[in-house]
């Protein structure tokens, strides 16, 4: 997929909202070059609805049928593969903004993903090893070029 940020031209004069509207609108465009792999997908399907928690990081949402995805445990019936109910399954989602689910969500986070998985990570304890695996591939990246 290609993801592009287009200038719009057009500027934002909305001076009442909070806080004030004075940048420019800019388009969102996803382009998908090809089809979504149907075994990539099938195999995504099948671990989505076998998960007690489904996570989403930085997606509005918006594109079929990948957006369904994380859905899968919350609307599954009789799923014999899973130790759970389908009420039992959660959906969280870290996004700046509102998704196209944000109702259907269990636990809405408006924030940025690096602070919430760092965050996570910590409480996990699993900080340390995630700081070791930064500055590794840091590390690689910078004696690649």
């Amino acid at each position: 997929t290609i993801i592009g940020q287009k200038n719009s031209g057009l500027k934002c004069q909305n001076l009442s909202k909070s806080p004030p509207c004075r940048g420019y609108y800019y388009d969102s465009v996803l382009d998908w070059e090809h089809d979504l792999p149907e075994a990539d997908y099938l195999r995504s399907h099948n671990n989505a609805k076998t998960s007690i928690v489904n996570l989403v990081l930085g997606s509005s949402l918006q594109i079929l049928p990948a957006n369904k995805l994380p859905l899968a445990a919350k609307t599954m019936r009789n799923n014999k593969n899973s130790s759970f109910s389908k009420d039992q399954a959660k959906l969280v989602v870290v996004n700046l903004q509102r998704c196209k689910f944000y109702k259907r969500a269990d636990l809405n986070i408006h924030s940025k993903i690096d602070e919430v998985m760092e965050a996570l990570c910590r409480n996990l304890q699993l900080h340390e090893e995630i700081v070791k695996l930064r500055e590794d591939y840091l590390r690689d990246k910078s004696s690649s070029n």
